[in-house]
Formats: C-alpha cells, structure tokens, sequence
C-alpha cells in the first residue's frame, strides 16, 4: 500500500554525523508534488523537535538558514528551476545539504552520498509515497527524533483502506457530493498539510477548482465569508481527528454549527483511534482516491499537466 524506497545506508549516516555537530534548524524545500512530502514532516514533527523546522516553494532560502542548518532538497524530476536555485543557495551557504530526486540536473551535480535517488517515470504527485519514504526517516535522523516502522504502518494502511465505506464513507460516496462543486478542504496540526495535498490533488488531477484552510486560523477571517458560500457552490470538507487538543476539537464543531446556521452541510471526514502517522497516510491515501474518481466524473484525463507544462515552456523562453 505504502511504495517505499530503500535509503542508502550511507545517507541515514551521514545524517546522523550532521545531526551529532549539533543543527540549529531543517528546511525542507520542494515545489508542487514535490513539496508535500516536507509539508506533512513539518506538520508530524514540530511538536517533538527539539529544532525549528522550515518548509520553503520559493528560489530563495530564509536568511535565517546558513551553515548550521540541515536542508532537504526535493525535486521529482532534479530540473525544478526554483529547486534548484535554492540547491545553489544552500551549497554556497554551507548549509548539510541531502538531495532526493530520480535525476535531472540534481543527480548529476549532488554529493553522491548525500544523494537518495527515486525510481523514474511516474507524476511528481504520484511519488509521494516513495519521498515519503525516504524523507520522514531522513528529517527524524536530522532532528534527532524517533522514526516509526513506515513497513507496519503500509501493512496498517492495507486494513484501513479495507474499511471505506463503513467507519468512513466508500471514496465513491464522498466524490459524488463533491462534483460540480467546488471543496474547501479543512484540516489542523498533523492533517493540515494532508488538507493542502486534497486541494492540490483536485487541481491537478480533476482540473478543477478547490481551496483547503485551517483552523484556527480560519476561525479568525475566513469564517466571516461562509455567508456566500452556498452561491459559490463550495462545500466546506472538515478532516477531524481523535488527535486534535480538546479546544481545536471544540473549534470544529463550533465552526461546524456556524456554517449548518447558513444552509451548509459540511462533510465530516476522520478515522477512529488511529494514530497520527497513519492517520495522516491513511487520509491522503483516500482523498488521493477522491480526486481520482472526481477526475473520472468530469471526463478528463488526471495525467495531464498541459496548463503546468504551458507555462514552463513559456518560463524558459
């Protein structure tokens, strides 16, 4: 369920040296499908790290991130412009620099022992399990914090998924009341990032429009524009968790009663009693399939990039 990469012993190594002279922080840097793989270690460990974590989709680092720092350099494909400018940054800086890619420019320049190399040919999108694999046990090495076994959890996620349609509806319900509609995703902590994955993967896989939040940010402004949100047909997709403090768990179902006073009728999503790791896979894994299934209802083909794949012709010109 879970595809999983074989890191190099040497590169968990060499992490664990970088770790051992002592870091001040990690950055993680990876555009779109590429990208996700940081969002959701940023998310899952910076409650236990003893160490800043950053995530940066920009040519740029913070300045903040100089030769003390760790940073993991993402990009599927090794030719991402703005990866690849931040790769530079981070060399000249000084910074412990580990790379993951399946080639590309990346791959030809990059420390042979601090590189991970992916298999080839799939969607930046569709790696995400194999980043995955490689990326969380390299951050946990870097921050000095504990890995779980991602084989017991791929093993776990074969049984959740066998459960769709009971403790949580079957994907094929949940894409039916999504389509011709526009999802506002909402997740927090650890399944915020896996809110941001739901709005990318509907993008780009059903082409179509969606926008993800966060609470309690969103209690704070957004919740102020639910008052038009049946006109603009979004349908508000709350991703709860047992996981969520007693005040986050308090704010879904406060904002939950805000929006049923407007007419709405948000989707609930969520898994009982599993832990967050798996909690956090096994949601992507079935909003992943969600977007799938809208792709297939709206007649269009989820391998297609043509808009993405425009506008980097046009960059390079």
């Amino acid at each position: 369920m879970l595809a999983q990469v074989k890191v190099k012993d040497v590169f968990l190594s060499q992490a664990q040296e970088a770790h051992e002279k002592g870091l001040r922080g990690l950055c993680l840097v990876g555009m779109g499908g590429s990208s996700i793989a940081g969002e959701m270690c940023r998310g899952l460990l910076s409650k236990e790290s003893p160490l800043p974590i950053f995530t940066s989709r920009d040519y740029s680092l913070p300045l903040s991130v100089d030769g003390k720092w760790a940073v993991i350099i993402v990009s599927y494909s090794g030719n991402t412009e703005e990866t690849l400018a931040s790769w530079g940054m981070a060399k000249e800086r000084g910074c412990e620099v580990f790379v993951v890619t399946s080639g590309g420019e990346l791959a030809k320049t990059s420390d042979g022992p601090r590189l991970q190399l992916l298999p080839e040919g799939l969607q930046p999108r569709a790696a995400l399990p194999l980043i995955f694999s490689v990326v969380y046990p390299l951050a946990c090495k870097l921050l000095g914090v504990k890995t779980e076994d991602l084989r017991r959890i791929s093993t776990k996620l074969e049984s959740i998924t066998a459960e769709w349609g009971s403790g949580i509806p079957a994907p094929e319900a949940t894409a039916a009341s999504l389509a011709n509609n526009i999802p506002l995703f909402i997740g927090s902590a650890h399944i915020a990032p896996v809110a941001y994955r739901a709005k990318c993967q509907v993008n780009e896989n059903a082409k179509s429009a969606a926008f993800w939040s966060e609470i309690p940010e969103a209690n704070h402004n957004e919740i102020e524009s639910v008052g038009t949100f049946l006109q603009h047909r979004i349908i508000p997709v709350m991703i709860t968790s047992r996981s969520y403090d007693n005040r986050t768990a308090r704010r879904f179902q406060v904002t939950r009663e805000i929006m049923a006073k407007q007419g709405l009728q948000p989707l609930t999503l969520g898994l009982d009693n599993s832990p967050r790791l798996e909690e956090m896979l096994a949601m992507t894994h079935y909003l992943d399939t969600v977007s799938l299934i809208l792709a297939e209802l709206g007649g269009v083909n989820p391998l297609s990039v043509d808009r993405i794949a425009d506008l980097k012709t046009k960059m390079r010109a």
